[in-house]
């Protein structure tokens, strides 16, 4: 409880002058960027106070991004990623209230969210001098700034009637319930190294949500965040 504290606090402090000093670094000289796309996948769950509370979803992470190199230890990134937050086995009253119809009384409902989201993270890279003078692992700090497209809710509701089971799934445009932005701290680590002329970086990261996804204030809807586990490989060009 109290690193997760600290970290949000180190990270609300972060995220703003990376916002600022990645974006005017970006802009100062072009001839020094390296521009390309990602791929990978983020495994996803919703957290209280720091703690998963849920199953994981896995979603995919496409994009692009721009790198710039600012001397030999150190560099900025700044990405735009399609992504999908969210988590698997969501208690049903995180979202609907017990009154809802789509909560069938008797039943197990199993509820998945998957929020389409598309995600703007700034890091700054500590790299390491390179091994065999190519490959240069890399600690990575920064923090991802989120726009939420739509949130879906899957239900799956299991009941026995009388000896015939029964399962009904519906899916719920549950956006209203959730907020528009948020925001996350997102360290990492990974290598930098090129390859038949393009620049290739691969990265395992964490993102821990520093907003709450949550609109609902009820007695049974605690405040939680959307958190990560991802990797994701970035190929590019020198401009």
């Amino acid at each position: 409880m109290r690193i997760t504290s600290l970290a949000k606090r180190i990270a609300f402090v972060l995220c703003p002058l990376l916002l600022i000093g990645g974006q005017s670094v970006l802009a100062q000289n072009e001839s020094s960027l390296v521009v390309g796309a990602r791929v990978g996948f983020a495994s996803n769950h919703l957290a209280v106070s720091g703690q998963a509370r849920t199953l994981p979803t896995i979603s995919p992470v496409v994009g692009g991004f721009a790198q710039y190199q600012l001397s030999q230890w150190l560099s900025v990134s700044a990405d735009l990623l399609y992504t999908q937050y969210g988590g698997n086995s969501v208690n049903p009253n995180w979202v609907y209230s017990s009154s809802s119809p789509l909560i069938v009384s008797g039943a197990v409902n199993h509820l998945t969210i998957k929020s389409h989201t598309l995600e703007v993270p700034i890091a700054a890279k500590l790299g390491l001098p390179g091994m065999n003078g190519a490959v240069r692992p890399f600690l990575a700090v920064g923090c991802a700034m989120a726009y939420n497209i739509q949130t879906n809710a899957v239900i799956e509701s299991y009941k026995i009637i009388g000896v015939t089971p029964m399962l009904n799934t519906y899916t719920d445009d549950v956006s209203s319930a959730f907020n528009q932005f948020t925001a996350a701290f997102t360290p990492g680590a990974g290598i930098d190294f090129s390859a038949g002329g393009y620049a290739i970086s691969m990265e395992v990261y964490y993102r821990m949500g520093l907003i709450n996804a949550n609109k609902n204030h009820r007695s049974s809807t605690p405040d939680f965040t959307t958190n990560a586990f991802g990797f994701k490989v970035g190929i590019g060009l020198g401009l």
